[in-house]
């Protein structure tokens, strides 16, 4: 969530705690049976940003690794909204796709040594309030993922 600041302090400390956890982007997802059945992406990151603030966002990935094959990518949804595609990176770190509107703000990364990767997106607005999630597709079809 993007938050414009009004210049007025918060005093709701419990309620704003408990919407920071509620949209803290972190959830994990099982892929359906298969090769990949073990996977599990887990996301973490920032739950409000201010304006023109950097989202810096990790995926660990466990029951693979990045090397394994496919592409991580994410994607996002917007209160109300479908869901969004942002972009994606090639598993060999070799290619990226992104989003067009979003790609002069957008960069992903992939760290090995940790077997995460990342979704870095600068100028954060208003408009880019969701929930973010980390993904994989196994083989790029037209920006469909097999687990989210």
């Amino acid at each position: 969530t993007v938050r414009e600041e009004t210049g007025s302090s918060d005093s709701c400390g419990d309620q704003q705690n408990t919407m920071h956890r509620a949209l803290l982007l972190c959830s994990a997802l099982l892929l359906p049976s298969g090769v990949f059945s073990q996977m599990t992406l887990l996301e973490s990151g920032p739950g409000v940003l201010k304006p023109s603030e950097t989202l810096r966002l990790s995926c660990k990935v466990s029951g693979s690794t990045l090397r394994g094959s496919g592409w991580w990518g994410w994607i996002r949804q917007a209160p109300g909204k479908g869901l969004e595609w942002i972009g994606v990176i090639e598993h060999d770190n070799d290619r990226k796709r992104y989003a067009t509107s979003l790609q002069s703000r957008t960069t992903i990364t992939l760290d090995y040594s940790k077997n995460e990767y990342y979704l870095q997106m600068n100028e954060m607005r208003a408009g880019d309030t969701a929930v973010y999630y980390c993904a994989h597709d196994s083989a790029i079809r037209d920006n469909y993922f097999d687990i989210w």
